[in-house]
């Protein structure tokens, strides 16, 4: 008895960490967000692992269309390019912190998971001027050290209702994708990068992207920023919690 004991609490723990971790509206490990308000024709555009060799052509599309939208950074390619993150924000884009170097954060001590936060957010700050107040963590995973960490730095984790896989299909597959998943409220999920140790080609996501942008305004979407979703959220929060 005692040892299925001991596996029925391990597995619930594992569930729990499983949750925590990963689920999408979980909040366990730190505040956050993983969409918008709901019965609003709005969605969010996001960008993971850049900058890269590819982000000035994912900028020139984002150009012609007219649209700004959230770029979650890694410190280490910030000190590669620059001159790409100056031009993110020149361009009225929303910058947010994706840790430094993007390792799996379950694993990590509290110490290095702060390092990595902090050393992206002085990165950013150095370059562009700013300090971000979003985090996505790599791979969507959290860690229980992160809340503390976080909210020490000003962040709240945005995560997504969408990806689009973008790293391993091909434009149509990505397109055909993020419109069927799409909803109100919702956040997509693609990438202008790669990590921070690999080259990075993403002429498939380039390719993709004008068929799920014209395909959303279509459906009558309009595009904001994860910031302003988060302004939002909290806004209909504080008309919530306001004394009759």
């Amino acid at each position: 008895m005692l040892v299925k004991t001991i596996f029925a609490a391990a597995g619930l723990t594992g569930l729990y960490v499983a949750y925590a971790a990963c689920c999408q509206p979980a909040q366990v490990w730190g505040r956050g967000f993983h969409r918008g308000p709901r019965g609003r024709r709005e969605i969010a555009l996001t960008f993971d692992d850049g900058p890269s060799e590819s982000t000035t052509a994912v900028l020139d599309v984002l150009q012609r269309y007219d649209l700004r939208v959230t770029f979650f950074v890694c410190g280490k390619n910030v000190e590669r390019f620059p001159a790409l993150v100056r031009e993110i924000a020149a361009a009225g884009h929303e910058i947010g912190n994706h840790t430094y170097s993007h390792p799996g954060l379950l694993l990590r001590s509290a110490s290095q998971i702060r390092l990595e936060l902090e050393r992206t957010q002085d990165a950013i700050e150095e370059v562009a001027g700013l300090r971000p107040r979003l985090f996505r963590p790599p791979y969507g995973v959290r860690s229980p050290s992160l809340r503390g960490i976080q909210d020490s730095l000003g962040l709240t984790t945005v995560m997504w209702t969408v990806i689009g896989n973008d790293w391993k299909l091909q434009r149509a597959a990505i397109t055909e994708r993020v419109l069927r998943r799409a909803d109100d409220g919702g956040i997509i999920c693609l990438h202008d990068g790669h990590e921070v140790y690999h080259p990075a080609d993403r002429r498939e996501t380039v390719a993709a992207l004008p068929g799920i942008v014209e395909g959303l305004r279509e459906r009558g979407f309009s595009f904001v920023t994860a910031g302003r979703m988060l302004d939002e959220l909290n806004r209909v929060a504080a008309g919530r919690a306001a004394p009759d």
